[in-house]
């Protein structure tokens, strides 16, 4: 996510492979949902440079799928996505993907850590009463793995307790 005074973003050379062609898309977000995207930008290839980061290997494998997201309605309404990281390839991070019933599939946060495990959606980023699953996405500097095994629906906390949502 950026500002919405931001115009303009430099992808690091280092997340993109060489050779390979790219477009791109902008769309915009808020609290409680998205607009429709961009029209695609025109193809670029990427060229050959150094890496930035000497820790990440040059056409690591793609990572693996991570364990099935688990997602937990806390008492204060947050909800809690949790998973287990994949058993192959190269993890240098991950990014949590959620589907609000009726809805398309979003990316919801940006870049988490390789190390972790969880992530705590804050109430307020939640529409109260809609119901969600949560999907975990394996990146790395080259590429992406599958993502997880959808959670079960979980819905968002409103004046009353939240539930799982057994008919989504």
């Amino acid at each position: 996510r950026h500002s919405s005074e931001q115009t303009s973003y430099t992808l690091p050379q280092d997340e993109l492979i060489t050779g390979s062609s790219y477009t791109f898309q902008v769309g915009p977000i808020n609290v409680h949902t998205h607009g429709p995207l961009s029209l695609s930008s025109s193809p670029l290839v990427a060229q050959a440079g150094t890496p930035q980061d000497g820790n990440k290997e040059e056409g690591a494998p793609a990572p693996g799928r991570p364990g099935p997201a688990q997602a937990v309605v806390s008492p204060d309404g947050s909800v809690t996505v949790s998973w287990s990281a994949p058993t192959e390839g190269t993890v240098t991070g991950y990014v949590i993907l959620v589907t609000r019933k009726g809805q398309p599939r979003h990316a919801l946060t940006g870049r988490l850590s390789a190390d972790a495990t969880s992530y705590s959606i804050p109430k307020d980023e939640l529409i109260p009463g809609a119901s969600y699953t949560f999907q975990v996405g394996p990146i790395n500097v080259h590429t992406h793995g599958p993502p997880s095994a959808a959670s079960a629906a979980v819905v968002a906390a409103t004046a009353d307790a939240a539930q799982p949502d057994g008919g989504a």
